[in-house]
């Protein structure tokens, strides 16, 4: 029986019948939405490839929080505060710590050598995490540096410089358009 004709008897069958609409609709869209599942399953391509890891990288990003202190973003999307440190050691939780979600992920840091903690992450990634702190930084300092400029410029003179694209006619020699 194909979708349209299953549609149309589901919907007479509630006229004819005391079903409320909404447990019809919802029925019918339950069907619907398994068969596109289906559907969806039924043409994937199973391949062979295999992603390799990426080694992750860190940053410390200074004066990246709000209260100014240090923020360490890893390449894979997640930023970290500095929860206590020692003369050898750092260590880092992760910064989603609010209400709804409480990550309990660590890294500890000696030297240059950073180490995950046995805990995961209990939320995803953020790919842009880098760009958004260094943005954010941008604009804090600028707001200090500038105090009786509106936050509307300054946000606007760093994202332009931040995300400005060369226009081909520019020329770095003298500035000019």
């Amino acid at each position: 029986m194909n979708t349209k004709k299953e549609t149309s008897m589901m919907l007479l069958s509630t006229f004819r019948t005391s079903q409320p609409m909404t447990t019809v609709l919802t029925s019918l869209s339950k069907t619907m939405m398994t068969r596109l599942a289906e559907q969806s399953l039924a043409d994937a391509l199973i391949t062979d490839t295999v992603l390799e890891d990426e080694e992750v990288t860190w940053g410390v990003v200074d004066q990246g929080t709000n209260r100014r202190c240090r923020k360490l973003v890893s390449s894979d999307g997640y930023t970290y505060t500095v929860k206590g440190s020692t003369k050898t050691t750092t260590t880092w939780r992760c910064s989603v710590r609010n209400k709804k979600v409480w990550c309990r992920a660590s890294v500890s840091q000696r030297g240059d050598v950073f180490t995950c903690g046995t805990i995961d992450h209990v939320h995803g990634s953020d790919n842009l995490a880098m760009k958004r702190v260094k943005v954010k930084t941008q604009i804090l300092t600028e707001v200090m540096a500038t105090v009786h400029t509106s936050a509307a410029t300054i946000m606007e003179d760093v994202l332009s410089h931040q995300y400005r694209k060369p226009c081909p006619t520019d020329d770095p020699a003298t500035g000019a358009h």
